[in-house]
């Protein structure tokens, strides 16, 4: 299984799921995310089918999409 990465190491150009907390409390602790597929282009992400503005959540962890299932 695959596990997260920096979001540095991210391959450019490729779809994979993208992961970033949306609020992090007064004491550092992560009360809430977006995980979503993305890829990068150009000069940033194109993150839920949108490109990212300079205020929107940065994502800060990749991981390579799983298979697909097997179909019948």
């Amino acid at each position: 299984m695959s596990q997260w990465q920096s979001i540095d190491t991210a391959p450019k150009g490729k779809v994979v799921l993208l992961w970033g907390p949306t609020d992090i409390s007064d004491n550092g602790t992560i009360t809430n995310w977006k995980m979503e597929t993305g890829y990068w282009i150009r000069d940033g992400w194109i993150w839920d089918g949108r490109s990212l503005r300079p205020y929107d959540v940065k994502p800060t962890h990749w991981m390579p999409l799983p298979e697909p299932p097997e179909t019948p």
